[in-house]
């Protein structure tokens, strides 16, 4: 639980910060607070190589919490969705969220101030106060967050990142919910497959195969080289499916479901990094050779960034494959064309496959504010618990819940514990 500070002078901001620029570099003055989840999480089995100068630069986006902070936009979200509650069914709209939750131009200022203050330079910041992107010196950056940066060796990698959890001062510190990149750990996500799409020319199914469960098995269906199979608990085990098509899946699962419920009348969003330039085709492919319609005219749509970066294959854990990336997006395409053949869907991509740049796809989705279903099928390694950005993306998580929005995915790493959940 944070405490939200609801008035906070830009005079008194200004007051603490020139006390906490006395402080020591190494630990929080008694006017400063931790920021919880910025002490790396790999820091006890690593081992300090060294130290970077203090004129070296550093760079570091610093989030803002909402307004009002974490706790209490994710009990909105769940009052909206709880029968009996006096908001039960009251969802926003994107204008009214950040009516109500976008972080104050008092607490931006009050923030600014402070990290102005410490030396660091404000470089950008987001339309909605989500957070602020600051650069500066490594002197700088350590008297603003009262820590000592570091040169260190952990997991087969060479980083530079803070000694311990960063700081900042009270009258600030319940605004800030995380700051990433003084560790520069890559913080990165991977497709949850990497196939290419299409398929390679050499892929096939197994010769033998079933259309549908118990169809197809050695008793009545030759094998290729007409080799008898084992028997198992005295039956002769069907050959696997070939692999069920949209008709199938659909008629299996909704067999049942009212006429017309295909999805019409639903956007659904899907978010990857990067976009291959065949995925409608790709897809409207796979949809007429399995029994379906292609995408109809203004079914299928793209929110792509200004540009893509990083879009090599991995070389020292820094660059994310925009290619291996391809299959992957490609196949989250088909597979909801397949079960919900009305839908519209609109393909949200990242810039690339760092957090920083798939949450920003997320907010593009939330700020839009026109799919009622969210899909993200990608993951990465790291700690739930711990991770630095985990506040973040339950922020992002929330404001999509109580914009009536339904998150579906296996991110794996960032778990949306509170209105948004994954």
């Amino acid at each position: 639980m944070r405490r939200h500070v609801t008035t906070c002078t830009l005079l008194a901001a200004s007051a603490l910060t020139l006390g906490f620029l006395t402080a020591s570099p190494t630990s929080a003055s008694p006017s400063s607070r931790a920021i919880p989840g910025t002490s790396p999480s790999w820091i006890a089995h690593s081992k300090k190589v060294g130290a970077p100068a203090s004129t070296a630069q550093v760079s570091a986006r610093v989030y803002l919490a909402p307004n009002g902070g974490l706790a209490a936009l994710s009990a909105a979200a769940r009052a909206a969705s709880t029968p009996g509650s006096a908001t039960y069914g009251r969802f926003l709209t994107p204008a009214q969220y950040h009516a109500r939750f976008d972080a104050t131009p008092q607490t931006i200022a009050a923030v600014r101030s402070w990290l102005s203050g410490a030396g660091l330079k404000i470089a950008a910041q987001d339309a909605h106060g989500r957070y602020l992107d600051v650069t500066g010196t490594v002197a700088a950056a350590q008297r603003a967050f009262s820590t000592t940066l570091g040169t260190y060796t952990h997991d087969g990698l060479t980083v530079q990142a803070p000694s311990g959890a960063l700081s900042a001062p009270n009258a600030v510190a319940s605004n800030v919910i995380a700051v990433n990149g003084l560790d520069t750990t890559p913080m990165v996500s991977s497709p949850a497959t990497q196939k290419p799409a299409p398929p390679s020319g050499g892929y096939r199914n197994s010769p033998v195969c079933s259309h549908w469960y118990g169809q197809a098995t050695p008793s009545n269906t030759a094998t290729p080289d007409g080799t008898a199979l084992p028997l198992f608990n005295g039956h002769v085990i069907p050959f696997s499916p070939c692999g069920y098509t949209g008709p199938q899946l659909r008629g299996a699962y909704e067999g049942g479901a009212p006429s017309g419920l295909n999805g019409s009348g639903v956007t659904v969003a899907i978010i990857d990094a990067y976009a291959s330039p065949t995925i409608l085709s790709d897809a409207n492919t796979y949809a007429t050779s399995t029994g379906d319609s292609p995408f109809a005219a203004h079914q299928f749509s793209q929110s792509l960034p200004l540009s893509f970066t990083n879009v090599n294959a991995t070389k020292g854990h820094t660059q994310c494959d925009a290619a291996g990336w391809y299959g992957e997006e490609t196949l989250d395409v088909e597979a909801v064309h397949a079960m919900a053949p009305g839908a519209k869907v609109r393909f949200y991509a990242a810039a690339s496959c760092s957090d920083t740049d798939l949450l920003n796809a997320i907010a593009r989705v939330n700020d839009e504010g026109t799919a009622k279903v969210v899909s993200n099928s990608w993951g990465g390694v790291g700690d739930v618990v711990k991770s630095s950005l985990l506040a973040v993306y339950q922020t992002s998580f929330a404001q999509g819940a109580l914009e009536l929005t339904e998150v579906r995915g296996e991110k794996r790493r960032h778990i949306g514990i509170d209105g948004g959940g994954r």
